[in-house]
């Protein structure tokens, strides 16, 4: 997107859920900051687990 190839994910989405005593906190979404521009998006953190859109690491 934009031809920007690496991104960060700079912060985490939560929200909080109460069980009975306990609040557990479930993520989101994440926000991603690309590397070379700074852009920041926000994006569902499911998105990420799509392998022909997204890879791990820094891919050369």
């Amino acid at each position: 997107m934009n031809k920007e190839k690496h991104f960060m994910v700079t912060k985490l989405i939560v929200s909080g859920e109460k069980m009975g005593d306990e609040e557990t906190q479930v993520i989101e979404a994440v926000e991603l900051e690309a590397v070379m521009t700074g852009r920041v998006q926000v994006l569902d953190w499911h998105a990420l687990q799509n392998r022909e859109v997204w890879k791990q690491g820094w891919v050369a």
